[in-house]
């Protein structure tokens, strides 16, 4: 159990410089990564063409990998540190307020925050029983927080011998942005506290941290009652769009594949991002011709057969490049920056330098060819979005920039805020 002067006497920076030491660590392994598959593993491939030269080129892509893999490893470490850095600084805010409203409540608090009962004698017991109850949820909740980092560090940990680069980001990495948001959400009140105690609780952060909260737990503040209401209709959007219910159908359905036809086509990341729109409340574009014209935002039916449903919806719908045209164009949406990108946002992937040869998978410069929605913002900055094809949600989107690099080739992140969101 954390105690109230452990809680106040933390230093919650020493996790976040910890964790930018884990990035720095992380860097310095991909860049040993890049260096061991450049001057190594091809070279040896180009100019060694037998079998000792065969088995010198597989150790040195098995020495790339690991470095690959650590990289991905420590990406993790770094958020998990900078979750708890984040949730600890907020309940420290909150313990910080509730000390300096005892003395209003004529309770007299030690500074291991036990109440002194002498100079206390004057306060009724339901003075006392506030002050304490504060006490005790912010104490509970920075307990939640800190084993939840303990046991994501430690997940990290027996994880270190996963050699896998695909294991390291697809498992290792996604477990650790998964935790990074569970630690912070640990700094939040339970659904069905008090309208009051989450009113006090949210009048005790910064507005930083309020403006934290609201990009990184999205739907979790939202359905809060006591939050203020201004709060929550900025989080709802001023439209038809309403990003929180965006946010909340992708969370919902981006695993099942149980809707329309997206159960059809292998690729389908477009059409689901356009499923999650609609779930939100963006309204159809149809000017009268319906799936005639592409550039309507329409799909018309789903006959659960394949060779009649792929003429049953418009590009606008299920491509990459006609749904960013629509939402920039007759959509009303535009493209906003990076650093203020908000959950119930699109961002789509564009191809930035000519794409290596990839088989099947080859693009063009300058092609859109993924889509998916951003379901949270870390305190950092880090977009976290969630997609089908594959099936994924909160991924970290500095997480896996390199793991992007390394399949496509350079990649622009464009992102386009809905109209009305």
């Amino acid at each position: 159990m954390v105690t109230c002067a452990q809680l106040r006497d933390a230093q919650p920076n020493l996790w976040a410089a910890a964790g930018q030491g884990w990035s720095d660590a992380a860097s310095h392994s991909r860049n040993c990564a890049d260096i061991v598959h450049q001057r190594g593993a091809k070279q040896v491939e180009s100019n060694w063409a037998d079998q000792v030269g065969e088995t010198a080129r597989s150790s040195l892509v098995d020495l790339a990998n690991k470095f690959d893999s650590a990289f991905d490893e420590m990406r993790g470490a770094t958020m998990v540190l900078d979750g708890l850095s984040q949730a600890v600084s907020a309940l420290q805010s909150e313990l910080d307020v509730i000390v300096k409203m005892a003395p209003a409540l004529r309770v007299s608090l030690n500074p291991d925050g036990t109440v002194d009962p002498v100079a206390s004698s004057g306060a009724t017991t339901i003075e006392l029983f506030v002050v304490l109850s504060e006490i005790r949820s912010v104490l509970d909740r920075a307990g939640a927080a800190d084993n939840l980092a303990a046991e994501a560090i430690k997940r990290i940990n027996n994880s270190s011998t996963i050699t896998d680069p695909s294991q390291a980001v697809n498992k290792v990495q996604v477990q650790a942005s998964h935790d990074q948001l569970a630690i912070i959400a640990a700094d939040v009140p339970k659904a069905g506290s008090s309208p009051e105690d989450v009113k006090r609780w949210w009048s005790s952060l910064e507005n930083k941290q309020q403006q934290q909260l609201m990009r990184a737990l999205p739907t979790q503040i939202a359905g809060l009652d006591g939050i203020p209401q201004d709060v929550k209709a900025s989080l709802h959007g001023s439209g038809s769009y309403d990003p929180i219910k965006a946010v909340e159908w992708a969370e919902s359905h981006y695993n099942d594949g149980k809707y329309g036809a997206t159960t059809l086509f292998s690729d389908n990341c477009t059409e689901f991002a356009s499923e999650v729109l609609r779930g939100g409340g963006l309204p159809a574009s149809n000017n009268g011709l319906g799936i005639l014209d592409d550039q309507n935002w329409l799909a018309t039916g789903d006959s659960g057969v394949k060779s009649i449903d792929e003429h049953l919806r418009t590009p606008a719908w299920d491509t990459s490049p006609g749904l960013h045209g629509f939402l920039t164009g007759d959509g009303g949406g535009k493209e906003v920056p990076l650093s203020d990108v908000k959950p119930g946002d699109v961002i789509f992937f564009q191809q930035d330098a000519p794409n290596p040869d990839q088989g099947d998978d080859s693009r063009q410069e300058g092609m859109f060819h993924h889509t998916a929605i951003v379901t949270a913002v870390t305190p950092d900055g880090d977009i976290r979005y969630t997609q089908q094809s594959d099936n994924q949600h909160d991924l970290s989107l500095n997480g896996r920039d390199e793991n992007l690099l390394d399949a496509y080739g350079n990649q622009k992140i464009v992102a386009v805020r809905v109209n009305g969101g």
